[in-house]
């Protein structure tokens, strides 16, 4: 397999993971699929999320997270406007740390 220096291929999250940790990753980036992002959330302790003000056709989806484990900590509004269809939020939760 071809791939850029630097970059690892790897067949499971838990070895992603494994990776990013021993190299200090302070953050790791988890892009989607549906069902990585369903893999991925229950090691996850933030998320970077864009909601759209509009429904979409299609079967693929974010999965649902329990709000009583997170916290918004920040949200930034975009209206329609000549560069985007639809007006949108990019929200940052965080995962609530209950003892």
């Amino acid at each position: 397999l071809d791939v850029t220096p630097d970059v690892h291929v790897v067949s499971s999250l838990e070895k992603a993971l494994e990776i990013a940790s021993s190299n200090n990753q302070d953050e790791v980036f988890i892009i989607g699929g549906g069902e990585i992002y369903r893999t991925s959330l229950p090691y996850s302790d933030r998320i970077y999320l864009t909601e759209i003000a509009n429904e979409f056709d299609g079967h693929v989806t974010f999965p649902v997270f329990y709000t009583f484990e997170w916290k918004e900590i920040s949200r930034k509004h975009h209206p329609k406007d000549d560069r985007h269809q639809f007006a949108f939020d990019f929200v940052v939760y965080s995962k609530d740390k209950i003892p």
